[in-house]
């Protein structure tokens, strides 16, 4: 998943999180103040409410800063809020049909 300006990721897990921050890392996005955004989640502050902005620098450089669901709600009400998972839906609908048919559920 690319990972683009001027959008929020809520990540509503400790696992997606860190999935988030690894591919911010494979992306060479930095916290803001450009400093490598490493593994530091900051997911302890919010917890399940963390959200990340993304957002472009003047130096042309992806910066990163978190925030909880309710700031960005209000502060960038224009904004779409894209809740991250490492896995996509189309994988999770796969997995749920399997399971489904491996339960005999209808």
């Amino acid at each position: 998943m690319g990972i683009e300006a001027h959008k929020i990721y809520h990540c509503p897990t400790i696992e997606d999180a860190e999935a988030f921050i690894a591919e911010c890392n494979a992306q060479n996005v930095f916290w803001r103040g450009s400093i490598g955004v490493s593994n530091r989640t900051n997911w302890d502050k919010y917890k399940e409410k963390t959200c990340y902005l993304i957002e472009d620098s003047a130096s042309g450089i992806l910066v990163i800063t978190y925030a909880y669901v309710e700031y960005c709600e209000n502060e960038y009400p224009d904004r779409e809020i894209i809740t991250y998972h490492p896995i996509s839906s189309e994988y999770y609908q796969k997995m749920d049909a399997e399971w489904k048919k491996l339960m005999q559920i209808t």
